[in-house]
């Protein structure tokens, strides 16, 4: 309901962010793995041990977060 206000009843742009922000966030991912396999590393750092380092922790979002940007400049227009 409050996508259809904030987006003048465009509801489907909520749509078209979500869908392109959980495709890129798996991309992300994958491609934070894939580097990480080739330098035969299991964490990228030993601030958070376990876990994969920083990195593994902000690696959807470094790239999720470009791609809802280009879709709401896309359907929202920039300003």
């Amino acid at each position: 309901m409050a996508a259809w206000f904030l987006y003048d009843g465009r509801w489907w742009i909520g749509t078209v962010a979500g869908v392109a922000c959980c495709l890129a966030a798996v991309l992300g991912d994958l491609v934070e793995s894939a580097l990480k396999r080739d330098l035969q590393v299991k964490d990228m750092s030993s601030l958070i041990p376990g876990h994969g380092g920083i990195l593994d922790r902000l690696d959807s979002i470094l790239v999720a977060a470009p791609a809802g940007y280009v879709v709401f400049a896309f359907f929202l227009g920039v300003s």
